[in-house]
């Protein structure tokens, strides 16, 4: 075993469980008795299928390498993996606000418990509360979800709409000919929405509760009860907070950012992506991945179509087929019949009047500064050729210190070739953009930069 390689022993359900923890496409390796028995490879089924980890046998030595995966990744009763991104946590929270919920996974398998000692192996699920946090601030900012709700009101002063037959009952009851019945419609923020808001603050609030002094444990549950102030008004039973948290928030709320993002959130964290504090004595953490590749891409063509629209250009994402994407078949005109429905799929095409000017392939991995690989550089230039594009991008999240966002490759027939360099470690994540998408204007379309 590497004697250099964070290691940690953690209470487990029923043995003890040694957590490594890693950098994405990090390698670390592992005593062979930890994850096997006799010659059988002893793994969850859900890891292994999944592909969060590639393992190999190199002289005897059992390696294991880190993919694009990042997260809390049990392995088996024994042995987790804990995958570090290698980006700041502010531009975690960054890339996981343009990502649908579906580009995260939870493992659903046994549970980890973990007791209040001091110690908690750091885990996605303190990113999904922190930004579930920023959402709460972000909806008292913007103004809470509200509705109107008829209330009836009886008394000597009209409120309203008087209700002439509830009006009369009331006087022969009361034989009081001065009282009336009336009703009139109340502003409320007790809606769906908000309720959804509240009980996922509020589940959350108990399990990092629960957690009684570990590290980081009572600066979140303060942070967490802070938010839940913004919603005093709303009334939700604690008994409930999943059902209530799962219920749709209609469509005048999903057509708020911070409303739809904190939905998603809740469907992440009640699926078991999140901490669940029914067991005694220890919290339930059922691991919660993010794919990084995946993440990157989503946010790159999000920020991309906000910031090229300012110049007149169009962003659609190849991979799909309908009113938002652009995906196109590889054969114009195919002899064959299994070549009818191949099909190439760029992250990106960036369009200016209906033509493709660019298209663009997303890759999550370290970039030197040097040529790409031949096979991806051979990949983006057939998908420029299939939309008659001049220019083929690869997009990567790492930018050489001294080089700039676009570093132009060379051409390929007629079409060019460049790596788009975004440093996602980095402070000033909207900088960063705003410099690439301006040498981006410049290398495939400069004619609307300049003017001319």
């Amino acid at each position: 075993m590497n004697p250099n390689l964070p290691r940690t022993d953690l209470p487990h359900a029923s043995r003890g469980a040694e957590v490594y923890t890693v950098f994405e496409h990090g390698e670390i390796q592992i005593a062979p008795d930890r994850i096997f028995r006799g010659d059988k490879l002893v793994l969850d089924p859900g890891v292994e299928k999944a592909g969060y980890l590639a393992i190999s046998l190199d002289g005897g030595r059992l390696k294991l390498r880190a993919t694009s995966w990042v997260g809390f990744i049990p392995l088996n009763e024994h042995v987790a993996i804990q995958v570090r991104p290698r980006v700041p946590i502010s531009v975690m929270h960054e890339l996981l606000s343009h990502v649908a919920s579906g580009k995260q996974r939870t493992i659903p398998l046994g549970y980890y418990g973990y007791g209040q000692g001091e110690l908690r192996p750091s885990n996605l699920t303190d990113l999904l509360a922190g930004r579930l946090i920023h959402l709460a601030k972000l909806i008292r900012l913007n103004g809470l979800d509200f509705d109107f709700t008829p209330e009836t009101s009886t008394g000597v002063t009209l409120v309203g709409t008087p209700l002439p037959i509830q009006t009369r009952l009331q006087q022969l009851i009361t034989h009081n000919p001065t009282v009336s019945v009336s009703r009139a419609w109340k502003r409320t923020v007790d809606t769906p929405a908000n309720r959804v808001v509240l009980a996922t603050l509020s589940h959350l609030y108990l399990a990092y509760r629960r957690l009684g002094r570990a590290k980081g444990a009572p600066a979140m549950c303060s942070a967490l009860a802070e938010a839940k102030t913004i919603f005093s008004r709303v009334h939700i039973n604690d008994r409930r907070l999943k059902e209530i948290a799962l219920t749709p928030m209609g469509q005048k709320c999903a057509r708020r950012p911070e409303y739809a993002e904190a939905s998603a959130l809740a469907i992440a964290i009640f699926s078991g992506a999140g901490i669940d504090p029914t067991e005694r004595g220890a919290l339930r953490l059922n691991p919660v991945v993010v794919n990084l590749e995946d993440t990157f891409e989503c946010f790159l063509r999000s920020r991309l179509t906000e910031l090229l629209a300012a110049h007149g250009l169009g962003v659609f994402d190849g991979n799909i087929n309908d009113a938002e994407g652009h995906q196109r078949r590889l054969y114009r005109h195919p002899k064959l019949r299994d070549a009818r429905n191949i099909e190439v799929k760029p992250d990106i095409v960036i369009t200016h009047n209906k033509k493709t000017i660019a298209v663009m392939d997303v890759k999550y991995r370290p970039y030197g500064g040097k040529v790409p690989d031949r096979s991806d550089v051979e990949q983006v230039v057939t998908y420029a050729g299939v939309y008659g594009a001049r220019h083929a991008i690869i997009a990567v999240p790492q930018r050489p210190q001294g080089k700039p966002s676009v570093i132009a490759i060379g051409k390929v027939g007629k079409v060019n070739v460049s790596v788009l360099a975004i440093d996602l470690n980095t402070t000033d994540l909207t900088g960063e953009l705003g410099r690439a998408t301006e040498q981006l204007m410049d290398r495939v379309a400069p004619h609307l930069r300049t003017g001319t």
